[in-house]
């Protein structure tokens, strides 16, 4: 199933490792993500684009002042606010 969309990860974190796995629709550039030291995971999963899933380390929210918060629907939030934030 190539191309289709991770629906499991979409409103789902996984956070493991001090590393959270975040399905979103917001990446900004590779060349971005890979400065940053975010990871693009999404053809592990058959997205078309490998930025649809990213491998975002604990550290990078910090850095850019967002917490990691318990609640799943707040981590989605912070997720896509830092998403908007490095775009």
């Amino acid at each position: 199933m190539k191309g289709h969309k991770p629906h499991s990860l979409e409103y789902m974190p996984v956070v493991a490792n001090k590393t959270v796995i975040h399905y979103t629709c917001n990446a900004p550039s590779k060349e971005i993500l890979q400065t940053i030291g975010i990871e693009s995971i999404g053809h592990k999963f058959g997205c078309v684009d490998s930025r649809e899933v990213l491998k975002i380390p604990f550290e990078i929210y910090k850095k850019q002042g967002f917490q990691i918060p318990q609640d799943k629907y707040q981590l989605i939030i912070n997720s896509e606010l830092l998403m908007k934030r490095l775009s």
